[in-house]
């Protein structure tokens, strides 16, 4: 499963991350669920990790937004009971308002002072991300975007 995961994950980002992704795959307290199609072949991925900040959702990279939704979904349901219904979402851009209607959908209430838009810290070269296809990123260490 990893293989094909990480497959995916240069499709989206262009970019060959394989040692980073086994680091992220392996940590022991992440959950990573993987979308397949009826050939089998990978559609999409999301990660929840439990980090000493709480429950993290992302990244969330997936063929369409029915995809994404649905990880989404099986994320949200994975988060422990004991984190008072409080986890962190990066979603870039491109994506906060897919992301932000998927939360409205599952009943989650949030205040405008609870999120932040983060900005890209540096400009110099155009990256060839597949920006449909990312709905969450990894934490701040590793976001690509």
């Amino acid at each position: 499963m990893k293989s094909a995961v990480i497959a995916y994950d240069s499709n989206v980002t262009t970019m060959q991350r394989h040692l980073n992704l086994e680091a992220q795959l392996n940590f022991h307290k992440s959950n990573t669920l993987v979308a397949y199609d009826e050939e089998d072949a990978v559609i999409g991925y999301g990660v929840l990790q439990s980090l000493s900040t709480g429950p993290a959702i992302g990244p969330i990279y997936a063929d369409d937004q029915t995809v994404g939704k649905m990880l989404f979904s099986s994320l949200l349901s994975k988060i422990p009971v004991d984190t008072n219904d409080k986890f962190c979402l990066l979603s870039p851009e491109c994506s906060r308002e897919i992301v932000l209607k998927w939360a409205h959908d599952f009943g989650l209430k949030w205040k405008d002072e609870d999120t932040f838009v983060v900005q890209r810290m540096y400009s110099k070269n155009t990256i060839p991300f597949k920006f449909d296809k990312i709905f969450a990123n990894w934490g701040l260490q590793n976001s690509i975007i």
